[in-house]
């Protein structure tokens, strides 16, 4: 009796691994998950209004580092934010993604590049006609701009 209930479970094991095949979550040679998953700015109206940011504005809407999921980038309030989306618009998560092979956390690194573009070059402002107050070659300069009309 435990031969042949032995025999049938390495009879079974050896069905099992011989005749399974590899799973796959999409059809072959669908890889571009963006060409079926779309998500619009329209879309991200209610999602947005969930998080309690409904007056956000969307800057840039693009596939995270993660398959599944797309990264949302908006400003709200003068600040610069990224959540990301689940392709079924069910989930929302603010991060942080951080890539295990090199640590790098990749939402910060998101983050930093929105700022980035935000800043503006202090030495391209021209001070021709500028007021000065104290010392000329001073290491730390202040810049306060007026509208007299």
């Amino acid at each position: 009796m435990r031969k042949s209930l032995l025999l049938a479970l390495i009879v079974s094991a050896f069905l099992f691994f011989a005749c399974g095949g590899p799973a796959q979550a999409f059809k072959e040679g669908a890889e571009n998950c963006a060409k079926c998953h779309t998500l619009s700015e329209k879309e991200l109206g209610p999602i947005l209004a969930q998080i309690r940011a409904p007056d956000a504005k969307v800057l840039e809407i693009q596939p995270s580092p993660i398959k599944g999921l797309w990264e949302v980038s908006f400003e709200r309030r003068g600040q610069r934010f990224v959540v990301y989306v689940d392709y079924s618009k069910k989930f929302v998560t603010p991060g942080p993604i951080i890539e295990y092979a090199s640590g790098k956390d990749k939402t910060r690194e998101k983050v930093a590049t929105l700022n980035e573009a935000k800043r503006v070059n202090v030495a391209q402002i021209p001070l021709k006609e500028a007021l000065l107050v104290g010392k000329e070659d001073a290491t730390r300069k202040v810049i306060v701009f007026l509208d007299p009309d």
